[in-house]
């Protein structure tokens, strides 16, 4: 990936509008002055210490390469509020110390000197953000991402190992087939309560198929489609029975792993992780150990 560094904001000389709250995309990187540079000419790229132009080689799932792009994320406008929690908390260093009440973990800690923000349409619903992060985030694997998009376990890069080419990295991908218009009819449904559609569109259990809309509102029945909290143990204030969910909260459990698109995508995936474990996996547990040792040396790591 060919990053233009005009287009970055030195972490040193960051401004930001506090007024603005548009939600924003934001890209981190780590350019410091034994990074290689390239400036444009005669219709090619041409090493250039003083260049605007250097180069991520994307995606590395042994950590063989010095990646640039460290970290993708999202924020609904608290930019400037999310680099600095970013950049004080490491990841690596004290998990307890830098975990929300919720035990997520909001730090990566200083490992980039630039960032690139992005601006983007503001949804009625700013879920659609995390849709972009997600897309962006499978596309490009940053390291440091921590979630089932960029993680690879053992048994997947094994896999890799073992294939010779003949399994390719992103097969081995967790699925996400949904589109921007999915998550504005979702949220449209969402709006009009419209039980009909997530019944049409979702894979709801037939237990549930048959609810009406004021049994759903009950409080009674407890399940990721429906609009409505249900009864469960340990009930907080803002999850009281009956209580309509939060469009992200619903979206996540309804559409993200229930929609026909996501749900038949993830049972084929793993179908498909499951029958390249057995050609390719299982056996060769030892070899990826070696393969750890003989790399040990090259690896990087973040203090």
């Amino acid at each position: 990936m060919l990053i233009d560094t005009r287009k970055l904001i030195d972490i040193k000389h960051i401004t930001v509008d506090i007024t603005d709250n548009t939600p924003y995309l934001y890209f981190l990187f780590h350019i410091d002055e034994t990074t290689p540079r390239y400036s444009f000419d005669t219709h090619t790229y041409v090493p250039d210490p003083n260049g605007p132009f250097v180069v991520d080689e994307g995606m590395d799932v042994f950590q063989q390469k010095k990646r640039l792009l460290k970290y993708i994320g999202q924020t609904n406008g608290r930019s400037i509020h999310r680099l600095i929690e970013h950049y004080h908390s490491s990841y690596y260093d004290n998990k307890r110390l830098n975990q929300s009440t919720n035990g997520d973990t909001h730090g990566i800690g200083p490992v980039f000197t630039h960032a690139r923000i992005m601006k983007i349409p503001r949804f009625i619903y700013d879920v659609v953000r995390i849709h972009h992060e997600t897309i962006l985030v499978r596309k490009f694997l940053p390291e440091i991402n921590k979630n089932s998009s960029s993680v690879f376990g053992d048994i997947q890069k094994i896999i890799l190992l073992n294939s010779k080419g003949k399994v390719s990295l992103q097969e081995l991908v967790y699925p996400y087939l949904l589109h921007a218009r999915d998550i504005w009819k979702a949220a449209e449904a969402y709006k009009r309560e419209d039980w009909e559609w997530v019944k049409a569109n979702c894979v709801v259990s037939n237990q549930y198929r048959h609810l009406t809309i004021e049994e759903l509102k009950s409080g009674k029945y407890s399940f990721g489609e429906n609009f409505w909290m249900g009864k469960t143990r340990g009930t907080f204030l803002d999850q009281q029975p009956g209580k309509k969910k939060q469009f992200s909260r619903w979206f996540r459990s309804a559409i993200v792993f229930k929609h026909n698109k996501q749900y038949h995508a993830r049972k084929q995936f793993a179908r498909t992780l499951s029958k390249y474990r057995k050609l390719y996996g299982d056996n060769h547990i030892n070899q990826l150990n070696l393969f750890h040792e003989e790399t040990e040396l090259h690896s990087e790591t973040y203090e």
